[in-house]
């Protein structure tokens, strides 16, 4: 009908639009980390997921890497999901990893789930065991592009500029404790709206 090809023809110049502006965001972020990084990144790993259950039965193709474990002893509480992308590259003579999470609309992202996906990549060896974190953020493919997810109060960081060590050591310490504690809330059915 005449309908649906005006809403055949509205999805194809959508389409258009979002692929030449994606060109232009991943123009922008190579350009970005070029400049600091001797090897630029480039996409290692795309849609990876983690949460297979040791003991359990399981489909190999539908998880690629264990759970992750957060907390210590009775406490220790074990996620799963699903990464966007991966990318890699070297800073110097050293390996690092960006973190990416695309986002297509209107909604905000969560520093949790990039730090959580951050140390995933980490504790489960997704890359190089000595690769450090450079940068956690998201791709909102609509808008910006890359926006790095973790702003600091003293300074207004680039999106290119890499995770300081001791902020990376404080997100590791912060969701150990607090994911074991929200998964226990949940068990416990307390979902406060705040």
């Amino acid at each position: 009908s005449d309908l649906q090809r005006a809403l055949i023809a509205v999805e194809q110049r959508l389409l258009f639009d979002w692929a030449e502006a994606f060109g232009n965001q991943a123009e922008d972020y190579h350009q970005g980390f070029t400049q600091q990084w001797t090897q630029p990144p480039e996409p290692h790993k795309l849609e990876v997921a983690f949460g297979r259950v040791p003991e359990q039965e399981h489909d190999a193709r539908e998880m690629d890497y264990d759970c992750v474990a957060f907390g210590s002893g009775e406490q220790t509480t074990y996620v799963r999901g699903r990464i966007d992308r991966i990318d890699v590259g070297q800073v110097g003579h050293k390996s690092v990893f960006n973190v990416i999470d695309y986002k297509s609309g209107q909604q905000t992202g969560r520093q949790l789930q990039l730090a959580l996906y951050t140390l995933a990549v980490r504790r489960l060896g997704m890359f190089d065991a000595d690769a450090t974190p450079h940068q956690m953020g998201y791709w909102f493919i609509r808008q910006k592009g890359f926006i790095h997810g973790l702003k600091t109060p003293k300074r207004k960081a680039s999106p290119f500029d890499g995770l300081e060590a001791a902020t990376l050591s404080a997100l590791e310490a912060t969701l150990d404790e607090i994911i074991p504690q929200l998964a226990d809330g949940i068990r416990n059915g307390l979902f406060p709206v705040f």
